[in-house]
């Protein structure tokens, strides 16, 4: 299983707490951009989901400026953030470790079994012994001269 709060720094600085602030007055213009292209992929006009995106945007960068300005605010948003994404980072690695185990590996080893072949080579049974006989052992002065 993938534990994602074990790589989260629970004790951030005053650096990363202003850096967390950062990627709040980037991010969210950026999500609020998505927001206005999907909505003009959807509806085919330019100005749906404008308000949205304008409003997304503005809040995020408003909030992300006050807490630069205020590292000491950002820390409860800091514990609060990074919680819900170790959340969901362990749901969605799990379910996509799930999904490649049913998807990819259990029909290859169906199909395996299906036609009955051997990939690893293992074991005959109807062979009496595997053993294989040595040779003779090398004299013990060719030790001090090996190259």
């Amino acid at each position: 299983m993938v534990n994602p709060f074990h790589e989260v720094n629970w004790r951030p600085d005053i650096q990363q707490r202003r850096q967390f602030a950062k990627s709040w007055m980037i991010g969210f213009p950026c999500l609020a951009v998505l927001v206005w292209l999907l909505g003009w992929m959807a509806r085919g006009r330019w100005d749906a989901h404008l308000a949205t995106a304008l409003w997304v945007a503005g809040i995020g960068a408003a909030a992300g400026l006050f807490l630069y300005l205020f590292p000491q605010a950002a820390r409860p948003f800091y514990f609060i953030w990074y919680g819900l994404a170790c959340c969901v980072g362990i749901v969605v690695s799990n379910v996509m470790l799930a999904g490649m185990f049913y998807l990819i590996i259990t029909p290859f080893g169906l199909i395996r079994r299906l036609f009955n072949t051997d990939f690893l080579k293992t074991f005959d049974r109807q062979r009496t012994t595997y053993w294989h006989d040595a040779g003779p052992q090398p004299p013990p002065h060719r030790y001090f001269k090996q190259f």
